[in-house]
């Protein structure tokens, strides 16, 4: 049995369901309860609506958008967190069970998974050296840190990252992760 192909399946699949289920989730609320759905993905994301994707419906097309406009504000309320259905003009649309922030990241891990046997073979256990994966988390660390630190007030501004922001900050990590948590899988199986 080949373990170490074993584990790269194991690891596409899990990101490739927790992907589709990210996506499906606000799809299937158009015409389903999905709350339990919400409660399931809780504890992995905050959800705050302000800090989320929407997937909006109106006259049988749908697209994908900012739940909630990105102004800079700081929303601190729990109904933000509560909240998974959000009216647009005429739109209806139902947020994605987990944050901006979030989708990059975990979409990233799924799209260098899918790449990495094209630029590195799965049986290299070598690691990178680790610097490379420190500086991918410098900007989500920069911009995370900084809007949490704001949010406490111990900053004389309020800043308040975007959607596009978060969403580009998870990818950088998330596709780095991949380059370490790969090998660092395959090493733990391997049998050799």
């Amino acid at each position: 049995m080949n373990w170490t192909k074993i584990t790269y399946a194991g690891y596409i699949i899990v990101f490739l369901m927790f992907i589709g289920i990210t996506l499906a989730v606000p799809i299937l609320s158009f015409e389903n309860d999905m709350t339990v759905a919400y409660d399931v993905f809780g504890p992995l994301c905050h959800q705050k609506l302000s800090r989320s994707f929407c997937v909006f419906q109106e006259e049988g097309s749908m697209w994908i958008d900012n739940c909630s406009p990105q102004d800079g504000q700081f929303i601190n309320s729990n109904i933000d967190r509560e909240l998974i259905k959000v009216i647009k003009g005429d739109a209806i649309g139902f947020k994605m069970p987990l944050c901006s922030r979030d989708i990059g990241l975990y979409g990233a891990m799924l799209l260098a998974g899918l790449i990495y046997p094209f630029v590195r073979k799965l049986e290299d256990k070598t690691l990178y050296p680790s610097i490379f994966l420190i500086v991918a988390l410098v900007p989500i660390g920069l911009d995370g840190g900084v809007q949490i630190i704001s949010e406490l007030g111990l900053f004389p501004i309020v800043y308040e990252s975007t959607n596009i922001i978060r969403l580009a900050t998870g990818t950088i990590a998330g596709f780095a992760a991949t380059f370490y948590a790969l090998p660092l899988l395959i090493n733990m199986v391997s049998k050799e």
